[in-house]
């Protein structure tokens, strides 16, 4: 840029070019000009003639130096000059409003996502017109709601229309993808996003692009109380009745009142009033006397005294639960008198057992198969194909590689989460020795020791699931513990689809679930909470529904059908909802004024033209000039 200014219809080259050459003609005017007495021949005289070595005219100097400006000042405006204007830089701003699940918590000035709606719409109402915005929902990814680049009024509309899903909110993805909008939107070098809402604490920070990030918590804590456990069987496999255990925890730091109520869709089944201290927890167990031929749907919830809600945040405070029609497990057990199996099996009462010596297994390739089939420490013949716990080197070693015998292994990691494991602790398990399974692609190592040797691996690969442990129960103690008879059950239970436990028909909030039951009679319908139809889309899993709301979702699918409970079960937001605010500004004025100063006070400068300021000063200049020469100024 040439001194600040832009030019039409020429390139800077070009004006330094015309303007350089015009004032290189005016100086050898000058030298040219006048009387001379000799030719010069050379430049020494000349440079003699201005250092003062020979009488030096002022006067001429002066009207040389005038005659020049005028001529730069010409030259300028014929090119077309414009002098750039100075930008205000305050550039695109993205509005994010934290719109997951723990937006809907309620506060004494409303839901939180009310809260931060209204605090975006005062920025918004801060900032000027002009400047570009886009306003966007953000939860599991980045909703846009309006622009870019919106007016305000398109802006505060779409604020007013923000809605809470039953996602948890992930807010550094939201937030650089709206950097990512913004550098693909704007050549900006500052933009800015604010953020407000949300769990996570997020600094103030300079992003990628260049981009800024506000972030604004506007949270307060609540006294927050959950259902943390429900589980839920039937007291036979298929007579009537359930035994339910339900937990409720209080993440406040006070003791809090609460009514406890345990209900199906018809009938309650107990309520009662129940004082939960402080950071703990109660645990209530229940024996309920209905006809168990029926599907259970089931529930349990803590309501507030006197009318008052149990606290701010109503998504925990309720949790579903589904007990399938009940039948009959058919469990094929081979081993040779072992009691331990037979015994830890008949803990489950929906177990129909049948115990075969391992001399015996040819029998299996013909029949109806067992739904379940236990091997102590025997091979099963490689022909059959079906659900089967492999206990023992031999048994294991009948579908799995086995590695060299290792001397008294130590349990070090198991998967909790696994369902196999589901209430089952190994820290104290004594084992006299074992040969580790060696998993292939699709295993699951769900138990290993602290040299990483696979103490037990799963196997599922839609056809059968398998469960194969590296150890002889008998060389173990775990048939002396409470863990073994809990691992048997939650293994027939994993087995059959339709579970005796609740289990497996509990489903998140905030997630795809297929709901093809595999029989390829017809479409798939589903009714949700309420009784609404439910949209089923296809995915590459197979047919599938988004689960939006707790409550219980009807699949059904030609003459079939069967329920899903969906809870919200994060454990850790529920207690992150009741710890107090740890940023020290938790009304967000200090950030809503830097944005306001940012983007409502700063004011930028339009370009300008000066043609015709540059040749009103030109002929000012040649009038001077003229007027010089007449008077024998110049001369």
């Amino acid at each position: 840029m040439l001194f600040g200014m832009k030019f039409t219809g020429i390139s800077e080259i070009q004006a330094a070019a015309l303007l350089s050459g015009s004032l290189l003609l005016l100086a050898l005017l000058f030298l040219l000009r006048g009387r001379r007495r000799k030719l010069v021949v050379g430049t020494f005289p000349v440079w003699t003639m201005l250092l003062g070595r020979s009488r030096v005219d002022f006067r001429a100097l002066f009207a040389l130096f005038f005659e020049m400006l005028a001529a730069a000042m010409l030259c300028l405006a014929l090119t077309g000059p414009t002098l750039r204007g100075t930008t205000d830089r305050r550039q695109a701003l993205a509005i994010l409003v934290d719109q997951g699940v723990t937006s809907s918590v309620i506060t004494p000035r409303g839901t939180r996502l009310l809260v931060w709606s209204r605090f975006a719409d005062k920025v918004l109402k801060k900032i000027p017109e002009d400047v570009p915005v886009l306003v966007a929902g953000a939860a599991d990814h980045l909703d846009i709601l309006a622009g870019p680049w919106a007016s305000k009024g398109e802006a505060r509309a779409a604020l007013a229309k923000l809605e809470t899903k039953p996602v948890m909110s992930m807010p550094m993805q939201a937030v650089e993808t709206a950097c990512r909008a913004l550098s693909a939107w704007t050549s900006s070098r500052e933009p800015a996003v604010l953020y407000i809402g949300g769990e996570d604490e997020l600094p103030e920070a300079q992003l990628e692009n260049g981009c800024r990030l506000y972030p604004v918590g506007l949270r307060a804590k609540v006294d927050n109380l959950a259902i943390t456990g429900f589980m839920a069987r039937r007291t036979s496999g298929f007579g009537r009745g359930y035994r339910l255990f339900v937990k409720a925890r209080n993440f406040a730091s006070r003791t809090r009142k609460t009514r406890l109520s345990v209900y199906s869709p018809s009938t309650v089944f107990g309520s009662e009033e129940v004082s939960i201290p402080g950071r703990g927890s109660i645990e209530r167990s229940y024996k309920l006397d209905e006809e168990g031929g029926t599907e259970g749907r089931l529930a349990a919830g803590l309501q507030g005294i006197n009318g008052r809600p149990a606290d701010g945040f109503a998504l925990d405070d309720t949790r579903y639960a589904v007990v399938p029609k009940g039948r009959r497990i058919k469990v094929l057990l081979v081993t040779q008198g072992n009691l331990f199996f037979s015994k830890g099996l008949a803990v489950n009462p929906a177990v129909s057992l049948e115990t075969m010596a391992p001399v015996e297994l040819k029998k299996l390739s013909t029949g109806t198969k067992p739904d379940v089939v236990v091997l102590d420490d025997t091979a099963m013949p490689k022909k059959y194909s079906g659900n089967m716990l492999l206990f023992g080197p031999n048994a294991a070693g009948s579908r799995f590689k086995l590695g060299k015998e290792i001397k008294n292994p130590v349990v070090y990691s198991w998967n909790i989460e696994h369902p196999l494991l589901r209430n089952v602790r190994l820290s104290s398990l004594e084992i006299e020795k074992a040969k580790p399974i060696q998993a292939e692609p699709g295993d699951k190592v769900i138990a290993s020791d602290s040299n990483n040797n696979n103490l037990m691996v799963v196997r599922d690969d839609g056809k059968e699931k398998i469960l194969a442990i590296a150890f002889k129960l008998t060389d173990s103690d775990l048939p002396l513990k409470i863990a073994f008879p809990v691992m048997l059950a939650n293994f027939t239970d994993w087995c059959v689809k339709a579970e005796t436990s609740l289990n497996g028909r509990e489903v998140g909030l905030g997630t795809f679930q297929v709901v093809d039951n595999g029989t390829g009679s017809g479409p798939v319908t589903v009714r949700g909470p309420g009784g609404l139809n439910v949209d089923v889309v296809q995915r590459a899993g197979g047919p599938s529904i988004f689960i939006r709301e707790p409550g219980f979702y009807t699949i059904t699918q030609g003459k079939n059908s069967y329920t899903l409970a969906a809870n919200f079960t994060d454990k850790s937001v529920s207690a992150r909802l009741a710890r107090p605010l740890r940023r020290s500004d938790g009304t967000g004025e200090h950030i809503f004024n830097i944005i306001s100063e940012r983007y409502g006070s700063r004011k930028g400068k339009p370009d300008r033209p000066l043609t015709k300021i540059l040749l009103l000063a030109a002929l000012s200049l040649v009038g001077m000039l003229w007027i010089g020469h007449g008077t024998g100024l110049f001369h």
